[in-house]
């Protein structure tokens, strides 16, 4: 009888701690999830449910701060030189848009020297292709 109320007792701890858990995780649809994910905080609110329904607030006056959602970090390579800005510090942009470029001389003649290697090489795989095909086969 004593062994029966004992596993009770365990399977009723194990139950309720686990019922805890999903309600705090939020499985329950309540809870605290803390879990990092920030994509449920919301900022927004009317400015007649902050100044009260008998203010007498300006519709055109607001005060506040806006923060953005999401910065992105855009840093230039160390190794090249920047030809020109094309955005100043707080513009609106859009996706494709243009930021900078880099000054292309440099790149241009090593795309040249490039070149000049590839055919260098290819001058010399056709001499060896022909160099094989000159021997006699055994």
């Amino acid at each position: 009888m004593k062994k029966k109320i004992v596993i009770f007792l365990i399977v009723a701890a194990i139950i309720a701690g686990g019922a805890f858990g999903a309600f705090k995780f939020g499985f329950f649809g309540g809870g605290s999830a803390s879990s990092g994910d920030t994509s449920s905080e919301i900022y927004v609110m009317s400015l007649s449910e902050i100044m009260g329904d008998n203010s007498s607030y300006s519709s055109d006056v607001f005060m506040g701060i806006v923060e953005g959602q999401e910065t992105t970090s855009v840093t230039k390579s160390s190794e090249r030189e920047l030809d020109q800005v094309f955005v100043s510090e707080g513009d609106t942009v859009t996706v494709g848009t243009p930021l900078f470029s880099y000054k292309s001389d440099a790149l241009e003649a090593e795309n040249v020297q490039m070149n000049f290697d590839i055919e260098s090489q290819n001058i010399n795989i056709r001499e060896l292709n022909r160099t094989i095909e000159k021997r006699p086969r055994s």
